[in-house]
Formats: structure tokens, C-alpha cells, sequence
């Protein structure tokens, strides 16, 4: 099993945010979302679970052509696929993960 999460920045056509946010959270896939400052006005990730990445990249296109893109308000989507990699907060550095040490 694996799991796909991808970071959507979406664009709005002005008083729509709080709109499409309503419509996001509607969406089972989307695990979250945000309204944000700057060239995007919302952030959303999605995250899918499949057997295969194939099938999971193919179920993201999906739903974000089917379900996302068509909600009224939205201008433009950049879809950003997440790797995998993560570094909690209160967890390891980005320097301590680079620098391989030996086992005590």
C-alpha cells in the first residue's frame, strides 16, 4: 500500500475562498485546507491510498480534474506531488538526517 499526498495551491476569483474551502472539505481526499497569503489563496492536500503509485497518481489526477478543478470560484490549481519525506518539528534536523553516523 502506498500513500500519495499532494499540495495543491489554488487560485481564487476574489470573495470565493471561504466558497471553495466549503467545497474542499467536502472532498473525503482532502485531508486539509487553508486559506494562504501571497500568489495562491488556498492550500489543500490530498492524500490518496492505493496498491500501486501508478494507480494512486492516476486516482490524484482524478480527483483533482473531477472534484477540484470544477469548483466555481477556482481561477488556476498548481499541483505539487509530495516525495515522501518529512522531518517532524521536534524531531531530527535536516543536518542530522544528512550525516550518516555508526551504530553504537
Amino acid at each position: 500500500m502506498v500513500t500519495l499526498r499532494a499540495v495543491l495551491l489554488i487560485r481564487v476569483r476574489p470573495g470565493f475562498d471561504r466558497f471553495v474551502l466549503d467545497r474542499l472539505y467536502g472532498i473525503p481526499e482532502v485531508e486539509s485546507a487553508y486559506l494562504i497569503l501571497g500568489d495562491y489563496d488556498v492550500c489543500a492536500i490530498v492524500v490518496v491510498r492505493e496498491e500501486l503509485v501508478s494507480t494512486g497518481i492516476n486516482r490524484l489526477y482524478s480527483i483533482i480534474r473531477d472534484r477540484v478543478k470544477c469548483i466555481d470560484g477556482i481561477i488556476d490549481v498548481n499541483v505539487l506531488l509530495s516525495l515522501g519525506y518529512r522531518i517532524k518539528k521536534h524531531g531530527f534536523t535536516p543536518r542530522e538526517l544528512a550525516i550518516p553516523t555508526t551504530p553504537l
